[in-house]
């Protein structure tokens, strides 16, 4: 039987991608140049764990307005398109192994294009009391269904966090963060022989990395930027979620499944 890869990609953390205004958004002037990035180094990760023995590999395109370029997927992958986005686990559960590809780390760390969630509307969010980004998010939910995330690519900050989160992480760092919107970025070329030689590696040591964890019961807290104060209030109306002050809402759930369903 062969293995199967589930793969979580985003925009922020592809080598050559350093900029929201400029890169991100479906109206930047280099929006498109920036979607052949990330998907070339999502090509270069099926490529890896295919030459490891994976033959079932299911894509999410997790950047906001989407940053795949469909028409350039590697043929072997299949991928989840479109928004709403569904709740990941919903189409994870099952598969045996994670990557998180082109991932960014979390706001006030430090990272080139650091934010949690929105880069716009919030300013931080924390699980049980610690600060937590979109990348311990992913490795959460991950980990609840029993899957290990193998493999994180990004800058050298958004990697630190994936090594201290889970030991024996495979990682490739493609570019060094100088501020939020510049870095040092390795060639294109040089990225994706990298991240394929580290996707193959995960693969093959799939049961040497164990999941992600975070015990239930969990609590979010959401504080909102402070351009986006009445976000709060409009959260607030969701059920299930409790207004703290002017700038925080908090969600509690019984398990990061849960979580993301009222998330």
């Amino acid at each position: 039987m062969g293995i199967k890869v589930f793969v979580m990609s985003d925009m922020e953390g592809a080598s050559g991608v350093v900029d929201f205004d400029a890169q991100t958004q479906r109206d930047s002037r280099y929006y498109e140049e920036a979607r052949e990035l990330v998907t070339a180094e999502v090509n270069a990760a099926i490529e890896g764990a295919m030459a490891a023995g994976a033959d079932d590999i299911l894509v999410i395109d997790a950047h906001g307005p989407g940053g795949l370029k469909f028409t350039d997927l590697h043929p072997e992958a299949r991928l989840i398109m479109g928004r709403p986005l569904p709740i990941r686990g919903k189409y994870m559960a099952g598969y045996d192994v994670a990557f998180q590809i082109a991932q960014h780390a979390k706001m006030g760390s430090g990272g080139n294009l650091e934010h949690t969630h929105s880069s716009r509307s919030i300013h931080n969010m924390w699980i049980n009391g610690e600060p937590v980004g979109e990348l311990e998010m992913k490795l959460a939910l991950a980990g609840e269904l029993g899957i290990p995330t193998v493999l994180v690519t990004g800058d050298d900050v958004v990697v630190r966090e994936a090594r201290a989160a889970v030991p024996g992480i495979e990682t490739v760092v493609v570019k060094e963060a100088i501020t939020q919107t510049s870095a040092i970025c390795i060639s294109p070329v040089k990225a994706r022989q990298r991240i394929r030689a580290a996707a193959e590696r995960a693969v093959s040591r799939r049961n040497e990395i164990a999941p992600y964890r975070i015990e239930g019961p969990v609590e979010l807290i959401i504080e909102y930027a402070g351009q986006s104060t009445s976000s709060a209030y409009v959260r607030a109306k969701h059920p299930d979620v409790e207004l703290i002050d002017t700038r925080k809402v908090r969600i509690r759930a019984s398990d990061m499944l849960e979580l993301w369903r009222k998330l």
